[in-house]
């Protein structure tokens, strides 16, 4: 595997068993959204750690995940505040979890801990100092409007020290190991976005959950601590 340049650098290498069939991403990525559009869309700011990494490893083939249109948009600017099709945003992820991460979910938590230091920077009203819980809420609200709710990130269970999220996206079932992969990626956003909150010793944990999957990030607090 090559190494990553600048903010992209290699994945760590802690192991996860995750599945691994994920049907060729040059095929149509199918939807199924609730008023039958298959045209849901991503913020570029979801996609500009993504880019960085598919450039940062131009040694690499990928060809085979990639289409031509894919790399207009990769070679040309990609803009923040722009909306991008979310197919583009699903063959990136998967030719990265393939190619880069080698299917370990782990590394896929790396990224998501690099990944969302842009996206804190770009929306700083998200983390809200001395308040994990507030900030974590705030990420799945951007998060459900930066990719239009698809895939979907909902609080279901809070306490004073841990928030749970239910994450489900209308993809079809062969694709689940792409939902899987995006979760762990969020699992890492959230650790770090309870951290810049002022969480201490912040964890995750992923769990499946029907054709969902769970996230619950955990912390402790500053007072809790010094008991």
């Amino acid at each position: 595997m090559g190494k990553m340049e600048n903010d992209q650098e290699e994945f760590s290498s802690r192991a996860v068993e995750p599945s691994h069939h994920i049907q060729n991403t040059q095929e149509s990525i199918r939807l199924s959204l609730p008023d039958g559009r298959v045209d849901t869309q991503v913020k570029g700011s979801m996609l500009l750690g993504y880019v960085k990494t598919i450039r940062a490893n131009k040694q690499m083939d990928w060809g085979q995940y990639l289409r031509p249109s894919d790399w207009e948009i990769i070679q040309g600017s990609v803009l923040a505040s722009t909306w991008y099709p979310f197919e583009f945003f699903c063959r990136l992820g998967i030719a990265i979890f393939k190619e880069v991460a080698h299917y370990d979910l782990n590394r896929v938590r790396e990224f998501g801990r690099r990944n969302i230091q842009e996206i804190l920077q770009i929306y700083k009203n998200i983390v809200v100092p001395g308040n994990p819980q507030q900030s974590l809420l705030n990420l799945a609200e951007h998060q459900e409007m930066l990719m239009q709710g698809n895939p979907s990130m909902k609080a279901i269970s809070l306490s004073p020290q841990s928030v749970r999220y239910r994450i489900h996206a209308s993809l079809d079932p062969v694709e689940r190991p792409l939902l899987e992969a995006f979760c762990y990626q969020m699992a890492g956003g959230a650790e770090v976005t309870a951290e810049r909150a002022g969480g201490q010793e912040v964890t995750s944990r992923v769990l499946p959950a029907g054709d969902s999957f769970e996230l619950e990030v955990s912390w402790k607090s500053e007072d809790w601590i010094s008991l």
